[in-house]
């Protein structure tokens, strides 16, 4: 069995994809296996992934739909019987030497969770030449730490690109929570969770991966999402061009001196709510205070907070899907479902990602 096994939850972007299979191809660490988990995609997806021809990778799609990444990150995570287990989003790029890097954390038991730092990156229209140029947006934080994160928004803890963890840990973390049952992302949830149960987190501030965000860019623009996710798009594939082309130390000395400017600022991640005509609620419950609370006690102030203002569970998503595909969120019924598909499978053949070989 490889060292790695490495997690892609995918719908319908297999051009995307595909660019996020090559960074993956061009790891120094090469003691890996792939297992990408469609989330009932279409045949597309299979296809492209069989064009490819590397015995490394597998893959399989789920039967329901789950539209969102908790039930393929859960389906993948369960399936791997490798020491370490890494997640990569379909649409991010890694440094050739983002598992390398991982590997040299995890191993020396310095912790059991590596994040790795992430450049925030996106595509915007030139106002005059009207081309689309990329842009880096941002940088995650140096010295940052789950306990910040709490009063920040989701994207303080992403991408899930960036994790690598010691797959004993999925035991004592347990699945991906479904967004149709919690406030927070299941990102969010799932490593507060891991803070919380005491698994040791090591934040990298070395950046290892490119975190793509072209389709917020297209809504930013005024674009309809829900016409567009399925659009051949190049953005991860000339990221990759460019890295390729300047090298990696290059690379990271623009992340550091876009990390002193974003320090200088002190705007990097603002409050989720920032304009809520109930901002004072958010910031009511979600003082420092609020991180030994959840620590201690499992009580989370942003959690609490959106009970109060009427939100309901997994309004992030919700929307984010609604603009992209047109879906609704999946409800619970239907996540036990997708929940004893996969363990089913598992019951019958713990190699289920060799079961499913293209």
């Amino acid at each position: 069995m490889p060292k790695i096994t490495i997690v892609i939850a995918t719908y319908n972007r297999p051009q995307l994809l595909r660019s996020a299979i090559q960074s993956i191809l061009n790891q120094t660490e090469k003691d890996w296996i792939l297992l990408i988990v469609g989330d009932s995609c279409s045949a597309e997806t299979a296809a492209m992934i069989a064009d490819i021809g590397d015995d490394r990778i597998f893959y399989v799609n789920l039967p329901v739909r789950c539209g969102e990444q908790a039930g393929p990150n859960t389906a993948g995570m369960l399936a791997a019987r490798s020491p370490y287990v890494a997640f990569a989003n379909h649409d991010d790029i890694w440094l050739p030497d983002h598992l390398e890097r991982a590997l040299s954390v995890l191993e020396n038991e310095k912790a059991k969770f590596y994040v790795g730092g992430a450049v925030i990156a996106a595509a915007q229209i030139d106002a005059k030449t009207g081309k689309e140029l990329l842009t880096v947006k941002g940088v995650s934080p140096k010295g940052r730490t789950v306990a910040h994160g709490m009063n920040k928004n989701a994207a303080y803890f992403e991408p899930v690109s960036s994790w690598v963890i010691k797959r004993d840990i999925i035991q004592v973390i347990g699945g991906w929570s479904p967004a149709c049952t919690i406030y927070r992302t299941p990102a969010e949830n799932w490593i507060m969770r891991a803070w919380r149960a005491g698994i040791d987190i090591y934040f990298d501030d070395v950046v290892t991966v490119f975190y793509c965000t072209g389709v917020q860019s297209r809504q930013a623009r005024g674009e309809d999402i829900a016409h567009t996710y399925t659009r051949q798009e190049n953005e991860p594939e000339q990221w990759l061009q460019w890295l390729t082309r300047v090298g990696v130390d290059v690379v990271r000395q623009k992340a550091e001196m876009l990390a002193q400017q974003q320090e200088n600022s002190n705007n990097l991640f603002p409050h989720l709510f920032q304009n809520h005509e109930k901002l004072q609620v958010f910031q009511a419950l979600q003082r420092d205070e609020g991180a030994f609370l959840f620590q201690e006690y499992g009580w989370d102030g942003f959690s609490e907070a959106c009970k109060i203002l009427g939100i309901l569970p997994g309004f992030q998503l919700r929307c984010s899907l609604k603009q992209r595909t047109g879906e609704t969120l999946l409800d619970r019924e239907n996540w036990k479902d997708v929940s004893l598909y996969v363990a089913a499978q598992l019951a019958e053949n713990p190699m289920w990602c060799k079961v499913n070989k293209l």
